[in-house]
């Protein structure tokens, strides 16, 4: 039985425009993974708390579960946009992997419907290098919390009774822990 293989097997052509047309203008998400975020903050030199709060907003996903995303501008500009992207070497995956995203690689209908000026010009990305890019996407999944009564869980942490868990940990009884370590009493480690 022969395998169907993707509309995109001899791949498919694209060179950034630097229209900047997918950093602003309409309104949308850059979901962030943990390494998008390490090298945010080692970029901009900022505390991983004060980077979220400061830059990201979490975003309802299904059953109780939100994703992290850099904020937009009330133009609806990506936070970081200045004339150009102001993190460009620090960029998050979903900026560096643009248009490869599986959404657009569905069909050959919605790779078409997307209106980027460098869609269809330029370099060739054989199918190979898109299936690389749709797995290190795949690999390197989105930060994503549940929201439950008492507390919040950020990415493979538990609460038991009240706190936040930002970063792995376990918070038994109130307090914060922000990256790894347990929380026995409110506030001590």
């Amino acid at each position: 039985m022969p395998v169907d293989r993707p509309f995109y097997a001899q791949g498919l052509r694209f060179s950034c425009a630097r229209c900047s047309e997918c950093c602003r203008i309409d309104p949308g998400f850059v979901f962030l993974r943990k390494k998008d975020t390490e090298i945010l903050v080692s970029a901009l030199k900022m505390k991983y708390t004060e980077f979220v709060e400061f830059y990201c907003r979490w975003v309802p996903d299904l059953g109780g579960v939100e994703q992290l995303s850099l904020k937009e501008k009330a133009n609806y500009d990506c936070v970081f946009w200045k004339n150009g992207c102001s993190v460009y070497e620090a960029r998050p995956l979903q900026c560096r992997t643009f248009p490869f995203w599986p959404s657009l690689l569905q069909s050959a209908d919605s790779w078409e419907a997307m209106s980027c000026q460098g869609m269809g010009k330029g370099a060739l990305h054989s199918m190979k290098e898109i299936e690389l890019i749709l797995a290190q996407q795949k690999e390197e999944p989105v930060i994503k919390r549940t929201v439950v009564s008492g507390g919040t869980v950020v990415s493979g942490g538990t609460v038991v009774s009240g706190g936040t868990v930002v970063s792995g940990g376990t918070v038994v009884s109130g307090g914060t822990v922000v990256s790894g370590g347990t929380v026995k009493k409110s506030g001590e480690l």
